[in-house]
């Protein structure tokens, strides 16, 4: 996802089963982003948080249902932002069938 993100910038999704995991997730990656200088801006979406993209934002940490908000956002409204999308990356992909 970082490689992805240096060789075309934009932002990245990174989608998760459970607000729980989003919230740590975040928390470790903010982390991980401060050893950078100009390090790109981390947000999460989910219930309980905003579901609009901030503009610095280079990682998006989100549940499936707030990545669905999103990408139906992007399709619809977010012409300037869709080709700004780098990468998605689906994390516990196989707790979505449960």
């Amino acid at each position: 996802m970082f490689a992805e993100l240096q060789r075309r910038p934009g932002f990245a999704m990174f989608i998760m089963p459970y607000v729980s995991l989003v919230a740590e997730k975040e928390r470790s990656l903010v982390t991980l982003m401060k050893a950078f200088p100009g390090s790109p801006g981390v947000q999460s979406i989910h219930s309980h948080k905003r579901s609009r993209l901030k503009e610095d934002t280079a990682l998006v940490v989100c549940t499936i249902e707030k990545a669905n908000q999103l990408w139906n956002w992007l399709l619809n409204d977010g012409a300037e932002a869709l080709p700004k999308l780098s990468c998605v990356v689906v994390d516990e992909i196989h707790t979505l069938s449960d």
